[in-house]
């Protein structure tokens, strides 16, 4: 399995915002081949978040891959600042 992890900085006032947000568009901006689920997780306090989503391939999950960029258009001001793909090699709970 392969996980991707984007890092996403916001205004701390905006947090609820950004989760709503993320909630309600997450399967149509994480489908994909191979998708096989997400999480969100947010420091509010601090503005970041990470959004980190589990893929079935390195293919798919790097296909999904979006660059880093701010979105203007957007009713929340948002910045991703990173996107890294990983290897999951240990899942212990």
């Amino acid at each position: 399995m392969w996980v991707r992890i984007d890092e996403i900085t916001f205004a701390p006032d905006f947090a609820d915002e950004v989760i709503d947000h993320v909630r309600n568009t997450a399967m149509t901006s994480h489908g994909g081949e191979g998708f096989r689920g997400f999480r969100l997780l947010v420091d509010r306090a601090s503005g970041h978040a990470l959004d980190v989503s589990y893929w079935d391939s390195q293919v798919g999950a790097v296909a999904a891959q979006v660059a880093p960029t701010d979105d203007p258009t957007a009713t929340v001001a948002t910045a991703k600042t990173r996107s890294n793909v990983y290897e999951l090699c240990i899942d212990a709970v």
